[in-house]
């Protein structure tokens, strides 16, 4: 008996299928003829009676998967597992069988074969539908169910992509008893220019100019970034181990080309994240899960597989060395209890005395204290169609080192005292909604508050919406308050594939024309006693669409207006970034993008990023040539 198998992302695999429903078809035609012409026709005297045509074998029948089989977009990191549609296609119909009165019975031999079973009339061919999901620990996998904690998992390097495009990859867990070796990895370089126009030509100077890297507003962790910039980074993963316990190590490098420039110095960064991730089996009703090492956590995305629109994750997270550990509990067939908890402290803590300050140390400063890190989460996931996540996130750093500080006070740092450091800590609330429906796409809505004290001293550490205690300092509270004052923000973002609602009630296999939209926006503002800072409100919201219209081709165009102050708009500007996607086919892991970025600057734009060191001058145009991979 064929045995046909529900796909997850191939539709050709039932291909086999329905080549054998259509020879069993062709098969019961003739069959049922020859019977029908048998019984017209009766027996010549003296010859035996014809015996009965037994009925075909029983003939399995695969559901609708060719249409209801939901491949996964063309963004998405892994395949997610459809489910089986309610209503199953009904089975061929197979010719009728003539009464069985009116068919003579045959003499049966001596030696009697095993008896076979016939199909009545009325009996319909066996549906076999494989619907148990066959992996036993579908962790990170998207699509899957069964989930972890709450936050980025660890397997997801830390790099941004562009929405509608390459995913991010997700490496699965090893699950089995025997030791597996496994090699996942992702990959994304761009050639990226702004353009302006030069203020004085002079003889043998062109009036058009080029700049790389490019001078624009843009600048991570900057409020005013867009992420309309295609970024550079390579990471390798490699994992040993069992079900029970995987060492995890990873490669990565957001500067590929060299393992250092002349401006950038040590800028590889070579290994990045060395784990264990230790899996025991249930302990009663509880399933536990525990991440010990080297690694990066962060909460509050409001993006299906990352942040979503804008870079910036709602509450925040760290990387450095400690521990994470996640329990999850039944509370019904349809909700799922969550518990996450974790401490981390910096690997390299504070620096040695007598180091100097400097490009090549990252700025390492012994008058700044080592930092700690922990971080609790609790909340609740109903499993099925839609899907809902409500989270409660609770993140604080601190620092308490006596061993820091300088005899003598540095005059260039004004926002601190290094013969007296003070303690700092910074501590985020917030919650979020995820909620992911098989037709109308995803949805994360997500709200924080960061409190922050003497927030210059912790740097490096953990990581707010604003950015470490430092840039928190310099961007969202003043540089006279030392980093003291409290951030709100406020985000929403949600991902929609029209080939999917458009489809309905058959799920969209993703092999055909599709257009995929991301709306997403951020509102934050600020307490502190810096005047130029407290109450200022910031927003930003755009649109990002991709309407793949071949296998190898798409055309997107994404649009951003951004408010640096709600109270002189003077500083607002609009960002219209329209972009060319070829792939090799509708759902490939790879693409190669063509962008162009255009800046409509207002009268008095500037880089928050650079803190008061900004550009005398932005260029408004951008080029740029990139492509990304995951495997």
């Amino acid at each position: 008996m064929t045995r046909c198998r529900r796909p997850t992302t191939d539709p050709a695999s039932l291909r086999p299928c329905r080549v054998t429903l259509a020879l069993a078809a062709a098969a019961l035609s003739v069959v049922s003829t020859v019977s029908l012409r048998a019984q017209a026709q009766p027996p010549a005297d003296g010859d035996p009676p014809a015996a009965a045509e037994a009925a075909p074998p029983a003939v399995e029948t695969p559901p609708a998967t060719d249409a209801a089989a939901e491949a996964p977009p063309a963004d998405a990191a892994a395949p997610a597992e459809a489910d089986a549609p309610e209503d199953i296609a009904p089975p061929p119909q197979l010719p009728e069988a003539p009464p069985a009165d009116e068919v003579p019975a045959a003499p049966e031999p001596e030696n009697k074969p095993a008896p076979q079973t016939a199909i009545a009339a009325s009996a319909e061919p066996e549906v076999v539908l494989e619907t148990e999901d066959e992996l036993a620990n579908p962790n990170y996998t998207p699509g899957y169910r069964r989930h972890m904690g709450f936050g980025l998992s660890p397997h997801v390097p830390r790099s941004g992509t562009q929405p509608g495009g390459m995913m991010q990859p997700y490496g699965v867990p090893l699950s089995g008893k025997d030791w597996t070796f496994k090699w996942t990895g992702y990959m994304q370089a761009s050639l990226a220019y702004s353009i302006d126009q030069r203020r004085v030509p002079a003889e043998g100077q062109s009036e058009t100019v080029f700049h790389t890297p490019p001078t624009t507003v843009e600048d991570w962790r900057a409020f005013t970034n867009t992420n309309s910039i295609p970024g550079n980074w390579v990471g390798m993963k490699f994992s040993y181990g069992t079900d029970k316990v995987t060492a995890v190590v990873s490669l990565d490098t957001w500067n590929p080309s060299r393992p250092t420039t002349y401006y950038q110095m040590g800028s590889q960064g070579f290994v990045n994240d060395t784990y264990l991730l230790y899996r025991p089996d249930p302990i009663g009703p509880f399933r536990v899960q525990a991440t010990v090492g080297h690694f990066a956590v962060d909460y509050g995305m409001l993006g299906q597989y990352g942040t979503g629109l804008y870079p910036m994750s709602i509450a925040g997270g760290a990387r450095g060395a400690g521990e994470t550990l996640i329990v999850e509990y039944d509370l019904s067939d349809d909700w799922v209890g969550v518990l996450e908890h974790g401490v981390m402290g910096g690997r390299t803590g504070k620096a040695p005395d007598g180091i100097v300050a400097q490009e090549s140390n990252y700025w390492a400063n012994p008058a700044i204290p080592a930092w700690w890190f922990q971080h609790g989460h609790a909340g609740v996931i109903k499993k099925g169609d839609p899907e809902i996540q409500i989270q409660a996130h609770w993140l604080t750093s601190w620092s308490a080192d006596d061993t820091a500080g300088l005899e003598i006070d540095t005059p260039d740092t004004r926002d601190l005292d290094e013969t007296n450091v003070p303690d700092g800590r910074m501590t985020t609330y917030a919650v979020s909604l995820r909620l992911k429906d098989s037709i109308y796409g995803f949805l994360g809505v997500g709200a924080s508050m960061t409190e922050a004290r003497n927030s210059t001293v912790l740097r490096g550490g953990m990581v707010t919406y604003g950015g470490d205690g430092e840039q928190l300092q310099d961007m969202w509270l003043g540089e006279s308050t030392g980093g003291t004052g409290t951030l709100y923000v406020v985000g929403i973002n949600h991902q929609v594939s029209l080939g999917k609602v458009v489809a309905y009630p058959i799920p969209f296999p993703g092999d055909g024309p599709d257009l995929q939209l991301t709306a997403g926006a951020h509102l934050a503002t600020t307490k502190t006693e810096f005047e130029g800072f407290d109450g200022r409100l910031r927003i930003k919201y755009g649109l990002d669409s991709l309407y793949t219209f071949l296998p190898w081709l798409g055309v997107g165009v994404r649009g951003d207006m951004v408010v640096p102050r709600a109270d002189d708009s003077s500083e607002t500007f609009y960002v219209l970034a329209p972009r060319l996607q070829f792939k090799t086919d509708w759902t490939s892991r790879e693409n190669l993008t063509l962008n162009y970025v255009k800046w409509f600057y207002g009268e008095r734009t500037r880089n928050e990023g650079t803190g008061l060191r900004t550009p005398d001058r932005l260029d408004d145009q951008l080029i740029a040539l990139s492509y990304n991979m995951w495997w």
